[in-house]
This record gives structure tokens, C-alpha cells and sequence, in this order.
């Protein structure tokens, strides 16, 4: 019999124990609660603004992709025939065209990307589709 009330007696102190710790962490929950959920949306809020401003990086890159593009066939025009100038000119120019196009082609996807505009502004709904998977 002993050892069993020694058992009870040990079971009371950690249920008196857990009975604290639960207090305190509910404790902490209402107070902190708020500006914990806050703090969520606003790390999504945040996650949503990256893809949007890498999707104007990228039409700003090919933007001034297009307008060295355009300044290399300007220099071309103006060299001498098959010189080296001319040969530099047109490797530039192959270059700028290839990564105006690159660019223009991945711009799309992050400005127009509908999960980064509802994450600014809706984070709530955000949270929501990627909680559900939909």
C-alpha cells in the first residue's frame, strides 16, 4: 500500500505542476495572442511583396535589357565593316536580346501571380489556402 500512495502522492504533484504550466501558457496566449497573429500576417503579407517586387525586377531588367539591345545595333550600324567593334556589337546585342527575353518571359509569372496580390492584401485568405491545399 505504500508505494501506491507514494504513486498518488507523486501523480498529485505533477497535475498540480501541469495545472501551472497550463495556466501560465494560457496566460501567455491571451496575452500575446493578437500580435502573434499579427505578426503571421504580416510574415505573409511579406512572402506575398517578394514575388511582386522580383516581378518588377525582372521588367525593369528587361527594360534596360531591350534599351542595351537597341544601343548595341546603334553602335553596330556605326562601325566598320567586320571589325571587331562590329563583331562586339553584335555579341552584345545577342545577349541583350536573349535576356530581354528571359526576363520578359519570367516577368509574368511573378507579377501576375494571383497568390502574391491576395497575400498583400487579403493574408487571411492566403493563410486559408495553404492550410486547406486548394
Amino acid at each position: 500500500m505504500e508505494n501506491n500512495e507514494v504513486a498518488i502522492t507523486v501523480i498529485d504533484k505533477i497535475d498540480g505542476r501541469l495545472q501551472e504550466m497550463i495556466d501560465k501558457i494560457s496566460s501567455l496566449a491571451t496575452e500575446y495572442g493578437p500580435d502573434v497573429v499579427n505578426l503571421g500576417f504580416d510574415v505573409v503579407r511579406i512572402s506575398g511583396a517578394y514575388g511582386i517586387i522580383l516581378g518588377a525586377v525582372f521588367l525593369a531588367a528587361s527594360v534596360v535589357s531591350y534599351h542595351v539591345a537597341v544601343t548595341f545595333n546603334k553602335s553596330r550600324r556605326d562601325a566598320d565593316s567586320w571589325s571587331s567593334a562590329e563583331l562586339g556589337c553584335e555579341a552584345g546585342m545577342g545577349l541583350s536580346i536573349l535576356s530581354t527575353l528571359a526576363f520578359g518571359v519570367l516577368t509574368p509569372f511573378y507579377l501576375l501571380d494571383m497568390w502574391s496580390w491576395v497575400a498583400i492584401f487579403y493574408p487571411e485568405a492566403y493563410l486559408a489556402h495553404k492550410v486547406l491545399g486548394l
